[in-house]
């Protein structure tokens, strides 16, 4: 019993990135792209669009420019864990698509900065 608490039973919050939480689909990406709005920043340009789902969904993209592949894939988790991290205090129903513009030399800022944008859709 006290090994299920601590591995994941009784109470323990899940924080994943499931499947069903990506947007993946070119047609959506559009979709969200085109109908939806947007939120700039030095690093990040965060497009969103409400869906008709119970759950929040994220997309990401990385342009060739920003970096070698180490570093636009660093990019790409970064994003996705600040999504991860505070998705259980976001609004459902919203389907982002997150555009990587430019990396700081200090990658906390990335971290930084996308949290901030993220605070606007808190409950």
């Amino acid at each position: 019993m006290y090994l299920k608490n601590i591995i994941g039973g009784g109470g323990v919050r899940k924080e994943s990135f499931t499947k069903k939480e990506r947007v993946k689909k070119e047609k959506e990406i559009i979709n969200i792209l085109k109908n939806g709005q947007r939120i700039k920043s030095n690093c990040y340009t965060v497009c969103f669009k409400e869906n008709e789902l119970s759950f929040s969904r994220l997309g990401v993209s990385v342009s060739k420019k920003v970096g070698n592949s180490v570093t636009r894939n660093y990019c790409k988790r970064v994003v996705r864990e600040v999504f991860r991290k505070t998705k259980p205090y976001i609004k459902k129903g919203y389907d982002f698509f997150v555009i990587v513009k430019n990396v700081p030399e200090n990658t906390k800022v990335l971290f930084n900065e996308l949290e901030k944008i993220f605070q606007v859709f808190y409950i």
